[in-house]
């Protein structure tokens, strides 16, 4: 069945993409994470796995690494580590293992290491991973202004360049945020969209007047 909307919101959120770990959805949420601002504050002082195949990997690693002393960065013999790249780590005190990762190890009770390809275990009580995000955007019938990361550019209101089409959250620059900063702009938008709407109503009074 057809319908007709005189405006429309997307928010849809973003496809995470993980580095493929046979058990790293089952400690996702609990003692592996991707939000830094969100959950190291729980991590301080352990000993902490970063696992990142992206190529701002030192730059990610280093937030993680303020709040620990004990940090393996993993790359998985993916990411790219330049010689400078390596040298900012090191003055962190974080170290940085290349090579190839097998899986998480870990029971019920927690995650309790990372298992390398060749057998090696690293004793490990949390970690933050590097998720590729992706948004699914392709059903949409718009002329949407996206950026390098597919991104819709949106004004501060949410309005895209389409009339009476609105983008919200994580789909929007800068991507993935904190919840509350997500709910905020919703909230924002939606105010933007009723006074919207009562501004064309009122423009379509004028022109029958």
């Amino acid at each position: 069945m057809d319908a007709a909307a005189r405006a429309v919101v997307l928010a849809t959120g973003l496809r995470e993409a993980f580095p493929a770990l046979p058990s790293l959805r089952a400690f996702y949420g609990t003692d592996v994470h991707s939000c830094v601002e969100c959950d190291a504050y729980d991590k301080a002082g352990q000993p902490l796995a970063f696992i990142c195949e992206t190529d701002d990997v030192v730059d990610r690693a280093l937030l993680v690494g303020a709040w620990t002393d004990d940090l393996v960065v993993y790359t998985n013999g993916v990411a790219p580590v330049t010689g400078e790249g390596r040298t900012r780590l090191e003055r962190a005190g974080i170290r940085v293992d290349a090579r190839p990762l097998a899986d998480l190890e870990g029971d019920r009770d927690g995650m309790t290491g990372v298992r390398l390809a060749d057998g090696h275990v690293e004793p490990r009580s949390g970690a933050f991973v590097r998720p590729v995000w992706h948004a699914d955007l392709d059903w949409v019938d718009a002329d949407l202004d996206r950026d390098e990361q597919g991104l819709v550019r949106v004004d501060r209101l949410g309005r895209t360049g389409a009339p009476g089409l609105y983008a919200v959250g994580d789909i929007t620059p800068p991507g993935p945020q904190q919840l509350i900063v997500a709910a905020g702009h919703g909230a924002s938008t939606a105010a933007a969209v009723h006074r919207d709407l009562v501004g064309g109503l009122e423009d379509l009074r004028d022109a029958v007047q």
